[in-house]
């Protein structure tokens, strides 16, 4: 279905991109940044992520610089943890890491980024000393942008991080403060995709020219670490958002949807978002810093004042595709499905619950038989263990394989697996319908604006859409 039928496209040419645009302009600098605050939280889909947004960016028309800061830089030593399933034998030691509950991690292992060329660290002194000295060499009509791929973490007054090297952070103020260093009538955009990102939306303060978007809210965790090598499942926010740039997917196949919404043979930014916002299928509802604007300003009244929303409202016709989209033709249809997936997130919770505490006294049990049997497997990191390792562990193993608890052991295990990937996947279909109303919400709050809102308001909800339209 494509995204031209919700007639979007006479919404972004009348009215949401007033102002004139902004070309891009030659050797425009992109500073990537990704990865995690350590060896073991710096995931395989992080890294894919910040290859596949160098690759679009490469592609796109125009000039510009693209600059990269990875986990440790040129360190050689190990950065990136990469996953796939152990073979269940005995050589993989699979049936030892089932019974002491390492069994999801037995098939990791770690190795030093894949990221060619010059790529610096994003240690956080490192990382700050280096944006400050890109920031002063801006020069006057340049856009940079600001594209972070990796963890971020929730604190008690909403002043996020970005969770950097060597287990340091960047919190949202100490960046809010670096970027005043901007110079004059140069812009500055952003793409945040990390948890909690919503926080980052503030970089885009009143008076500056930046823009930008973030994965999700402040207070929400989002999709986009797997260290999983199979990438058919990843449906994070860079995923979508650069396809739609790129005009492919990430496997080179064709888009289900055109993210071309104007019709102009380019896709802007704000056009990626949009796409990404119908298409991705995730449990994230992400946000453009104009949309943060209409989130923060709704008055009280607004729901309880009659409001006519004007149908060109781009944020309407999104909702009804995704409406068209889940097969519903009211609102009646629509809030009785939601409690419908509430009804049964509410049962999967249960039942995984259950298998766990069932798997738990299982695993326990054959643990303490195995550590009866063998005492010295229960003095890890010591010469005991070692001679275990040496002496007793193919016959430990052998004694695992041979009890029909293991069996059982690995079919609860297996089953646990399944009923998280079932939680997601339902998750993920409620966030499609948490959509609609997030849009119908935005549609609204945008009428209200250009009809109540006061000028200074409406001149910057202007800017942003500006900024946040501007081509790459």
């Amino acid at each position: 279905m494509s995204l031209q039928r919700y007639g979007i496209a006479s919404a972004l040419a009348t009215g949401l991109m007033a102002g004139a645009i902004v070309a891009a302009g030659d050797n425009d600098p992109v500073w990537l940044v990704g990865g995690g605050p350590n060896v073991y939280e710096s995931q395989l889909q992080i890294e894919a992520n910040v290859l596949w947004a160098r690759s679009v960016l490469q592609g796109l028309p125009g000039k510009r610089t693209i600059r990269i800061w990875f986990d440790d830089g040129d360190d050689p030593a190990p950065d990136v943890t990469e996953w796939s399933p152990p073979a269940e034998t005995p050589d993989t030691l699979q049936p030892l890491a089932r019974v002491l509950d390492s069994y999801w991690s037995n098939g990791e292992h770690y190795r030093n980024h894949r990221i060619p060329g010059e790529v610096r660290s994003t240690e956080v002194t490192r990382l700050s000393a280096d944006l400050e000295t890109a920031l002063h060499a801006l020069r006057p009509a340049q856009t940079a942008w600001l594209i972070f791929n990796g963890h971020g973490a929730l604190q008690d007054d909403r002043n996020n991080t970005i969770e950097l090297w060597n287990d340091t952070a960047l919190h949202v103020n100490e960046l809010v403060q670096l970027l005043r260093a901007t110079p004059a009538e140069t812009r500055l955009r952003f793409l945040f995709t990390q948890c909690y990102s919503g926080a980052f939306t503030r970089l885009a303060e009143p008076g500056s020219d930046r823009c930008g978007f973030v994965a999700e809210v402040a207070d929400r965790e989002a999709e986009g670490c797997s260290a999983a090598v199979d990438k058919h499942g990843w449906q994070d926010y860079s995923t979508h958002f650069f396809a739609a740039l790129a005009g492919r997917q990430r496997d080179g196949s064709p888009l289900p949807q055109d993210p071309d919404l104007d019709g102009d043979g380019r896709v802007s930014p704000l056009e990626a978002h949009y796409y990404t916002l119908v298409v991705a299928d995730s449990a994230d509802i992400p946000r453009a810093t104009s949309e943060a604007l209409l989130e923060d300003w709704q008055p009280w009244y607004l729901g309880i004042t009659t409001l006519t929303v004007p149908p060109d409202n781009p944020y309407t016709r999104l909702a009804q595709g995704l409406m068209r989209q889940a097969g519903l033709t009211t609102d009646k249809e629509r809030r009785a499905r939601m409690e419908g997936l509430k009804g049964k997130q509410h049962r999967l919770e249960q039942a995984r619950i259950q298998i766990k505490e069932q798997t738990d006294r299982l695993r326990q049990a054959m643990e303490q038989d195995l550590v009866h049997r063998w005492p010295r497997l229960g003095e890890a990191y010591t010469m005991n263990y070692k001679h275990f390792l040496e002496q007793d562990l193919d016959a430990a193993q052998a004694y695992i394989l041979a009890q029909p608890r293991y069996a059982e052991l690995k079919g609860l295990q297996d089953r646990s697996w399944e009923w998280e990937g079932q939680l997601l996947n339902n998750e993920r279909a409620a966030t499609r319908l948490d959509k609609i109303d997030h849009l119908l919400s935005l549609a609204r709050a945008r009428a209200a604006l250009e009809r109540f809102g006061p000028a200074d308001l409406r001149v910057r909800y202007e800017q942003l859409l500006e900024c946040e339209s501007a081509p790459f």
